[in-house]
């Protein structure tokens, strides 16, 4: 447990020391500490108002993008699991790893949202309100045996299979790559 609060504290710490440094830049885009926090808590909050199980499996359908981190860091906060799904996966696959995972919903972007016959579950990033919620950071509770994320492997049989990667696995790896590879500012 204490593993998790030191991931996501990562976070929200450097947004309270650099709120207006830039977090992420791609392409000709760049979102600051503050704008990236604000928006996840925004999303994690939708979440948990839209998801009433607790370590639920969310889909993730997007290209790289802000909206795919964004999409992330709003799910764990929001205390449950993330699936990624490549929109370019045969649809049949992606409608497996739905049924399997039991993901109530899919955050997308609308380009991908006509192409599939479930469009009930999708939350399009694209035209997402941040406004409509609170963008204080969310009260949950996650433990570090808790899933983190679920990747689809082709499996043995040659059906998908789905690994469920918990928390302290990831923290690890985290912590491990800051020792051998440190981030410095700049």
């Amino acid at each position: 447990s204490q593993s998790l609060e030191f991931n996501l504290s990562l976070q929200e710490e450097n947004t309270l020391k650099n709120p207006n440094k830039i977090a992420l830049r791609f392409e000709n885009e760049e979102i600051t500490y503050k704008e990236f926090n604000e928006k996840v808590n925004c999303l994690a909050n939708y979440i948990i108002q839209k998801v009433n199980k607790r370590n639920s499996i969310i889909g993730v359908m997007t290209e790289r993008s802000f909206e795919m981190l964004i999409a992330i860091y709003a799910i764990i906060k929001a205390g449950h699991a993330y699936m990624p799904m490549d929109p370019h996966f045969p649809v049949d696959r992606i409608e497996f790893m739905l049924e399997d995972s039991n993901a109530p919903i899919i955050l997308t972007q609308t380009k991908w949202i006509n192409k599939f016959d479930f469009q009930e579950k999708f939350i399009d990033l694209n035209q997402f309100d941040y406004n409509a919620y609170d963008n204080t950071n969310p009260d949950t509770s996650v433990v570090s045996m808790d899933t983190a994320y679920v990747i689809y492997t082709s499996g043995s049989t040659g059906k998908p299979k789905g690994a469920m990667i918990p928390h302290h696995s990831v923290i690890n790896r985290i912590k491990w790559m800051h020792e051998k590879y440190p981030l410095v500012e700049g």
